[in-house]
């Protein structure tokens, strides 16, 4: 068992590098999507030439598409949001916990295993607040009522 210690936290790193370089990535599309829709945006409204011309531009079906679409981010559920903030607690735990697992086979070089040791200890942090935020926000967001809660009468019964 011993012996799997080092390669969960080979992959617990390798798999946070992933995860680092696809935000990266994803950052990078989204702000070059955001920008061509800009400059397509600043290019119709500069042909339109008088108040006439936009307000049938308005009102024609394309002109409500290009409305809805100068919103460039749509507004999540609750739903959404608490199952983005429960995903990302429990990868950044089971970094934590990975990355401590590694830190106790670094015997010969303690600066790493202290910066590896720290760096675990700020994932497993991070990732029980996240999990504690969700769990929180979903206890405040059912005695609001913001989010339905599962009634045990709405359970499908089965019979034998």
């Amino acid at each position: 068992m011993a012996e799997l210690i080092p390669i969960f936290g080979i992959l617990a790193s390798g798999a946070s590098m992933v995860l680092i370089v696809w935000m990266v990535m994803d950052f990078l599309r989204r702000r070059q999507q955001a920008r061509s829709a800009a400059e397509f945006h600043a290019r119709l409204l500069d042909r339109i030439t008088s108040t006439k011309d936009l307000a049938d531009f308005l009102n024609s079906d394309g002109g409500r598409r290009f409305m809805d679409s100068l919103a460039l981010q749509r507004e999540d559920t609750p739903q959404q949001r608490i199952l983005r903030s429960m995903s990302a607690g429990i990868v950044l735990t089971v970094l934590g916990i990975g990355l401590a697992m590694f830190t106790s086979e670094i015997p010969y070089h303690p600066e790493f295993a202290l910066s590896v040791g720290f760096m675990s200890a700020l994932a497993l942090s991070l990732g029980i607040g996240l999990l504690l935020a969700t769990w929180g926000t979903v206890k405040v967001s059912q005695r609001l009522k913001l989010i339905d809660t599962p009634a045990a009468s709405n359970l499908p019964t089965q019979t034998h």
